[in-house]
Protein backbone atom coordinates (compact mmCIF):
# COMPACT_ATOMS: atom_id res chain seq x y z
CA UNK A 1 0.00 0.00 0.00
CA UNK A 2 1.42 3.34 -1.00
CA UNK A 3 1.41 6.45 1.10
CA UNK A 4 -1.17 7.95 -1.28
CA UNK A 5 -3.45 4.94 -0.86
CA UNK A 6 -3.22 5.20 2.92
CA UNK A 7 -4.13 8.87 2.81
CA UNK A 8 -7.03 8.21 0.43
CA UNK A 9 -8.38 5.54 2.74
CA UNK A 10 -8.19 7.74 5.85
CA UNK A 11 -8.89 11.22 4.47
CA UNK A 12 -12.23 12.71 5.46
CA UNK A 13 -13.04 10.09 8.11
CA UNK A 14 -13.73 10.95 11.75
CA UNK A 15 -12.87 8.41 14.45
CA UNK A 16 -14.63 8.57 17.84
CA UNK A 17 -12.49 7.91 20.90
CA UNK A 18 -13.70 8.63 24.45
CA UNK A 19 -15.91 11.57 23.39
CA UNK A 20 -13.00 13.12 21.52
CA UNK A 21 -12.65 13.34 17.79
CA UNK A 22 -9.83 12.94 15.32
CA UNK A 23 -10.18 13.83 11.67
CA UNK A 24 -8.65 11.99 8.77
CA UNK A 25 -6.52 15.04 8.03
CA UNK A 26 -5.00 14.90 11.54
CA UNK A 27 -4.48 11.14 11.28
CA UNK A 28 -2.66 11.69 8.01
CA UNK A 29 -0.23 13.87 9.94
CA UNK A 30 0.38 10.87 12.19
CA UNK A 31 0.91 8.63 9.19
CA UNK A 32 3.55 10.95 7.79
CA UNK A 33 5.48 10.46 11.02
CA UNK A 34 4.99 6.70 10.82
CA UNK A 35 6.15 6.60 7.21
CA UNK A 36 9.29 8.50 8.14
CA UNK A 37 9.74 6.06 11.04
CA UNK A 38 9.36 3.04 8.78
CA UNK A 39 11.59 4.44 6.04
CA UNK A 40 14.34 4.97 8.60
CA UNK A 41 14.26 1.37 9.79
CA UNK A 42 12.04 1.68 12.87
CA UNK A 43 9.73 -0.98 14.29
CA UNK A 44 11.95 -3.80 13.14
CA UNK A 45 11.03 -3.08 9.58
CA UNK A 46 14.55 -2.30 8.47
CA UNK A 47 13.37 0.36 6.05
CA UNK A 48 10.43 -1.76 4.81
CA UNK A 49 7.55 -0.12 3.01
CA UNK A 50 3.99 -0.02 4.37
CA UNK A 51 1.88 -2.62 2.59
CA UNK A 52 -1.39 -2.43 4.57
CA UNK A 53 -3.09 -0.56 7.39
CA UNK A 54 -5.86 -1.61 9.76
CA UNK A 55 -7.61 1.48 11.08
CA UNK A 56 -9.65 -0.50 13.62
CA UNK A 57 -6.66 -2.14 15.31
CA UNK A 58 -4.28 0.67 14.68
CA UNK A 59 -1.59 -1.67 13.34
CA UNK A 60 0.49 -1.14 10.22
CA UNK A 61 1.98 -4.11 8.43
CA UNK A 62 5.38 -3.62 6.85
CA UNK A 63 6.75 -5.46 3.85
CA UNK A 64 9.65 -6.76 5.93
CA UNK A 65 7.24 -8.67 8.20
CA UNK A 66 7.18 -6.25 11.11
CA UNK A 67 4.30 -4.09 12.25
CA UNK A 68 3.83 -0.84 14.12
CA UNK A 69 1.28 0.00 16.82
CA UNK A 70 0.17 3.56 16.07
CA UNK A 71 -2.25 4.05 18.99
CA UNK A 72 0.26 6.16 20.88
CA UNK A 73 0.70 8.32 17.83
CA UNK A 74 -3.04 8.69 17.35
CA UNK A 75 -3.65 9.56 21.00
CA UNK A 76 -1.09 12.33 20.80
CA UNK A 77 -3.08 13.89 17.95
CA UNK A 78 -6.58 13.50 19.39
CA UNK A 79 -8.10 16.90 20.09
CA UNK A 80 -11.22 18.03 21.98
CA UNK A 81 -14.33 18.60 19.95
CA UNK A 82 -14.22 22.30 20.78
CA UNK A 83 -11.02 22.59 18.76
CA UNK A 84 -12.44 20.79 15.77
CA UNK A 85 -15.55 22.99 15.85
CA UNK A 86 -14.21 26.34 17.08
CA UNK A 87 -16.29 29.30 18.07
CA UNK A 88 -16.73 31.86 15.28
CA UNK A 89 -14.42 34.85 15.19
CA UNK A 90 -16.71 37.87 15.32
CA UNK A 91 -15.67 40.58 12.87
CA UNK A 92 -16.67 44.23 13.41
CA UNK A 93 -18.26 46.12 10.54
CA UNK A 94 -16.14 47.52 7.74
CA UNK A 95 -16.54 51.29 7.54
CA UNK A 96 -15.14 53.43 4.73
CA UNK A 97 -15.15 57.10 3.83
CA UNK A 98 -13.54 58.17 0.57
CA UNK A 99 -13.21 61.44 -1.33
CA UNK A 100 -12.69 62.38 -4.95
CA UNK A 101 -10.02 64.95 -3.99
CA UNK A 102 -6.64 63.67 -2.73
CA UNK A 103 -6.04 63.94 1.01
CA UNK A 104 -3.15 66.39 0.92
CA UNK A 105 -1.75 69.80 1.75
CA UNK A 106 -2.97 72.61 -0.51
CA UNK A 107 -1.99 76.23 -0.92
CA UNK A 108 -4.06 78.56 1.22
CA UNK A 109 -6.84 80.03 -0.89
CA UNK A 110 -7.36 76.91 -3.00
CA UNK A 111 -11.01 76.11 -3.76
CA UNK A 112 -12.01 72.44 -3.62
CA UNK A 113 -15.25 70.67 -4.44
CA UNK A 114 -15.14 67.42 -2.51
CA UNK A 115 -17.52 64.49 -3.01
CA UNK A 116 -17.47 62.21 0.03
CA UNK A 117 -18.77 58.64 -0.19
CA UNK A 118 -19.38 56.39 2.83
CA UNK A 119 -20.04 52.64 2.97
CA UNK A 120 -21.02 50.15 5.70
CA UNK A 121 -20.54 46.37 5.58
CA UNK A 122 -22.04 44.73 8.67
CA UNK A 123 -19.91 41.55 8.86
CA UNK A 124 -20.96 40.20 12.31
CA UNK A 125 -22.38 43.47 13.59
CA UNK A 126 -26.01 44.41 13.06
CA UNK A 127 -27.53 46.13 10.06
CA UNK A 128 -27.17 49.86 9.53
CA UNK A 129 -29.66 52.14 11.29
CA UNK A 130 -28.47 55.61 10.27
CA UNK A 131 -25.51 57.67 9.07
CA UNK A 132 -24.15 61.17 9.63
CA UNK A 133 -21.24 63.11 8.15
CA UNK A 134 -19.27 65.25 10.60
CA UNK A 135 -17.18 68.26 9.57
CA UNK A 136 -14.37 69.65 11.74
CA UNK A 137 -15.31 67.43 14.68
CA UNK A 138 -18.73 69.02 15.20
CA UNK A 139 -20.62 65.86 16.16
CA UNK A 140 -23.67 67.81 17.29
CA UNK A 141 -24.35 69.31 13.85
CA UNK A 142 -23.75 66.85 11.02
CA UNK A 143 -23.54 68.41 7.57
CA UNK A 144 -25.34 65.48 5.93
CA UNK A 145 -27.12 62.20 6.58
CA UNK A 146 -26.61 61.00 3.01
CA UNK A 147 -23.85 58.53 2.30
CA UNK A 148 -22.79 60.56 -0.72
CA UNK A 149 -22.36 64.29 -0.19
CA UNK A 150 -20.55 67.11 -1.99
CA UNK A 151 -18.99 69.96 -0.04
CA UNK A 152 -17.25 73.09 -1.35
CA UNK A 153 -14.44 74.62 0.72
CA UNK A 154 -11.67 77.21 0.49
CA UNK A 155 -8.44 76.00 2.06
CA UNK A 156 -7.19 78.12 4.97
CA UNK A 157 -4.55 77.83 7.66
CA UNK A 158 -6.88 75.62 9.70
CA UNK A 159 -7.38 71.99 8.59
CA UNK A 160 -10.77 70.85 7.30
CA UNK A 161 -11.73 67.39 8.53
CA UNK A 162 -14.51 64.93 7.67
CA UNK A 163 -15.64 61.78 9.45
CA UNK A 164 -18.55 59.46 8.78
CA UNK A 165 -20.39 57.78 11.67
CA UNK A 166 -22.76 54.85 11.20
CA UNK A 167 -25.20 53.68 13.87
CA UNK A 168 -25.62 49.92 13.67
CA UNK A 169 -27.96 47.38 15.22
CA UNK A 170 -26.67 44.74 17.63
CA UNK A 171 -25.18 41.67 16.00
CA UNK A 172 -26.71 38.21 16.27
CA UNK A 173 -25.08 35.14 17.78
CA UNK A 174 -23.42 32.96 15.17
CA UNK A 175 -23.32 29.17 15.03
CA UNK A 176 -20.07 27.30 15.33
CA UNK A 177 -19.04 24.61 12.85
CA UNK A 178 -21.29 21.91 14.32
CA UNK A 179 -24.30 24.28 14.18
CA UNK A 180 -24.71 24.95 17.89
CA UNK A 181 -24.93 28.37 19.51
CA UNK A 182 -21.71 29.56 21.06
CA UNK A 183 -20.48 32.71 22.80
CA UNK A 184 -22.71 35.75 22.47
CA UNK A 185 -22.07 38.32 19.77
CA UNK A 186 -19.98 41.09 21.39
CA UNK A 187 -21.31 43.89 19.16
CA UNK A 188 -24.12 45.88 20.74
CA UNK A 189 -26.07 48.60 18.96
CA UNK A 190 -23.49 51.39 18.72
CA UNK A 191 -21.80 54.06 16.62
CA UNK A 192 -19.10 53.00 14.19
CA UNK A 193 -16.85 55.90 13.06
CA UNK A 194 -14.81 56.01 9.88
CA UNK A 195 -11.26 57.27 9.58
CA UNK A 196 -10.90 61.05 9.55
CA UNK A 197 -10.07 62.73 6.23
CA UNK A 198 -8.04 65.92 6.65
CA UNK A 199 -7.31 68.71 4.16
CA UNK A 200 -4.49 71.04 5.25
CA UNK A 201 -3.50 74.50 4.09
CA UNK A 202 -0.04 76.02 3.94
CA UNK A 203 1.95 78.85 2.34
CA UNK A 204 4.31 78.14 -0.53
CA UNK A 205 7.96 79.04 -0.87
CA UNK A 206 8.53 79.89 -4.54
CA UNK A 207 12.00 79.68 -6.10
CA UNK A 208 13.86 79.44 -9.38
CA UNK A 209 15.73 81.45 -12.02
CA UNK A 210 14.00 84.18 -13.96
CA UNK A 211 14.42 86.73 -16.71
CA UNK A 212 12.69 89.52 -14.77
CA UNK A 213 13.06 91.02 -11.32
CA UNK A 214 10.31 89.97 -8.87
CA UNK A 215 8.28 93.17 -9.01
CA UNK A 216 4.83 91.54 -9.16
CA UNK A 217 3.05 88.60 -7.59
CA UNK A 218 2.65 87.01 -11.03
CA UNK A 219 6.41 87.00 -11.66
CA UNK A 220 7.04 85.31 -8.30
CA UNK A 221 4.35 82.67 -8.78
CA UNK A 222 5.68 81.94 -12.29
CA UNK A 223 9.09 80.87 -10.98
CA UNK A 224 7.91 77.30 -11.41
CA UNK A 225 9.25 75.63 -8.27
CA UNK A 226 7.84 75.54 -4.76
CA UNK A 227 7.75 73.69 -1.47
CA UNK A 228 5.29 74.10 1.37
CA UNK A 229 6.79 76.27 4.08
CA UNK A 230 5.67 74.17 7.04
CA UNK A 231 6.54 70.70 5.75
CA UNK A 232 7.92 68.76 8.71
CA UNK A 233 11.61 67.99 8.34
CA UNK A 234 12.12 70.24 5.30
CA UNK A 235 14.16 73.39 5.87
CA UNK A 236 16.07 73.84 2.61
CA UNK A 237 15.69 73.74 -1.17
CA UNK A 238 17.94 74.03 -4.23
CA UNK A 239 17.75 76.76 -6.87
CA UNK A 240 19.09 75.52 -10.20
CA UNK A 241 20.58 78.52 -11.99
CA UNK A 242 20.57 77.02 -15.45
CA UNK A 243 22.59 78.65 -18.20
CA UNK A 244 20.06 81.16 -19.59
CA UNK A 245 18.84 83.53 -16.88
CA UNK A 246 20.87 85.92 -14.72
CA UNK A 247 18.38 86.36 -11.85
CA UNK A 248 17.93 83.76 -9.09
CA UNK A 249 14.97 84.33 -6.82
CA UNK A 250 13.15 82.87 -3.86
CA UNK A 251 10.12 84.07 -1.93
CA UNK A 252 9.12 82.84 1.54
CA UNK A 253 6.32 83.73 3.98
CA UNK A 254 7.25 86.66 6.21
CA UNK A 255 7.38 84.43 9.31
CA UNK A 256 10.27 82.43 7.82
CA UNK A 257 13.91 83.53 8.18
CA UNK A 258 16.80 82.99 5.77
CA UNK A 259 19.69 81.09 7.32
CA UNK A 260 22.24 80.80 4.50
CA UNK A 261 22.78 80.09 0.80
CA UNK A 262 25.56 77.72 -0.28
CA UNK A 263 26.75 77.24 -3.88
CA UNK A 264 27.14 73.46 -4.04
CA UNK A 265 28.97 73.67 -7.38
CA UNK A 266 31.53 76.27 -6.32
CA UNK A 267 33.24 74.41 -3.52
CA UNK A 268 30.33 74.96 -1.10
CA UNK A 269 30.93 78.70 -1.23
CA UNK A 270 28.74 80.73 1.13
CA UNK A 271 26.91 83.25 -1.09
CA UNK A 272 24.26 84.37 1.40
CA UNK A 273 25.31 88.03 1.10
CA UNK A 274 24.75 87.95 -2.67
CA UNK A 275 21.01 87.36 -2.21
CA UNK A 276 19.45 90.79 -1.65
CA UNK A 277 16.08 91.40 0.03
CA UNK A 278 13.72 92.97 -2.54
CA UNK A 279 11.22 95.76 -2.13
CA UNK A 280 8.05 93.80 -2.98
CA UNK A 281 6.59 92.76 0.41
CA UNK A 282 3.41 90.92 -0.57
CA UNK A 283 2.18 88.41 -3.11
CA UNK A 284 -1.21 86.80 -3.70
CA UNK A 285 -2.28 83.33 -2.52
CA UNK A 286 -4.30 80.86 -4.60
CA UNK A 287 -7.47 82.93 -4.06
CA UNK A 288 -5.81 86.21 -5.05
CA UNK A 289 -5.58 87.50 -1.48
CA UNK A 290 -2.30 89.26 -0.65
CA UNK A 291 -0.13 88.22 2.28
CA UNK A 292 3.32 89.39 3.53
CA UNK A 293 6.47 87.73 2.23
CA UNK A 294 10.24 88.12 2.01
CA UNK A 295 11.71 88.01 -1.51
CA UNK A 296 15.43 87.60 -2.19
CA UNK A 297 17.28 87.84 -5.51
CA UNK A 298 20.84 87.30 -6.70
CA UNK A 299 21.85 88.66 -10.10
CA UNK A 300 24.96 87.89 -12.16
CA UNK A 301 26.43 89.92 -15.02
CA UNK A 302 26.15 86.96 -17.38
CA UNK A 303 24.44 83.56 -17.05
CA UNK A 304 26.39 80.68 -15.56
CA UNK A 305 28.27 78.63 -18.15
CA UNK A 306 27.06 75.47 -16.40
CA UNK A 307 24.22 74.88 -13.95
CA UNK A 308 24.93 75.74 -10.32
CA UNK A 309 22.86 74.57 -7.37
CA UNK A 310 22.25 77.18 -4.71
CA UNK A 311 21.11 75.45 -1.52
CA UNK A 312 18.92 77.81 0.50
CA UNK A 313 18.42 76.97 4.18
CA UNK A 314 15.74 78.62 6.31
CA UNK A 315 13.96 78.33 9.62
Amino acid sequence: MTKQQVEADIDGKIIQNDQKLITGQILNGVLHNILDFADNGGGGGGGSQIISINVNTGRILLSGGGNIDISTFINSFIVPESRLFPNPLYQPPTISLSANQPIDTYEIGTSLTITLTAAYTANHAGSKISYKLIKNGNTGSPISTNESYTDSIVISGSPVTYQGIFLGNAGTTQLNDDFTNTTNNPFSSQNWPSVTLEYKGDRKIFFGSGASSPTTSSIVRALGNYIFASTVGVNDFDINTGTTNKKYIFCMPFAKTLDNVIDLDAGNLDITDLYILQGLGTINDAAGTSYPVKIYMMETAVPYSSNHRHKVSFY
